[in-house]
């Protein structure tokens, strides 16, 4: 396995690409990649940021299946209270029409002291209507939504 990567912060910008290799668990003479390209911008209350992801996995001797990903996210920060939004994008398998899935989430938090936050957040799920059973519970259906709703509370000690 090679992983290399690299990153840049400067308190407002930040942007990492980071790439690896490794030898296929099914096909011995095949390699896996994958390249991930994230970045993210800080502007007074606002984050704005995305991530592109493009993956090559070996599922034979003669074939390589690949897949590209996306998501954005965006959060904003109003004293101790924080909101966010997410939408990600699981690409088509191997470009095969309907087999990806998305999914789009909001977060709201809110900061009780340095140490001590909670946090709410929904989240659903729409699979592609080909062969994705993308998922919290495995054997969903293809075109299948779900949604779910958490809730949770952090302290640092």
């Amino acid at each position: 396995t090679t992983s290399i990567a690299g990153m840049y912060d400067n308190g407002s910008l930040y942007a990492a690409l980071a790439y690896e290799t490794r030898a296929d668990q099914t096909t011995a003479t095949k390699s896996d990649t994958a390249l991930r390209l994230v970045a993210a911008y800080k502007f007074g209350q606002v984050m704005l940021g995305a991530t592109f992801e493009k993956m090559s996995v070996a599922n034979a001797l003669d074939t390589t299946a690949s897949q590209t990903n996306t998501e954005l996210v965006a959060t904003y920060t109003m004293g101790a209270t924080d909101l966010g939004i997410a939408y990600a994008k699981a690409g088509d398998y191997n470009d095969v029409t309907d087999t990806g899935a998305s999914q789009i989430s909001l977060r709201y938090g809110y900061k009780f002291t340095k140490r001590t936050s909670m946090y709410a957040g929904y989240t659903a799920i729409t699979n592609g209507k080909a062969t994705s059973t993308y998922g919290f519970f495995p054997n969903k259906g293809v075109g299948s939504k779900q949604t779910g709703f958490g809730v949770g509370m952090a302290h640092s000690f």
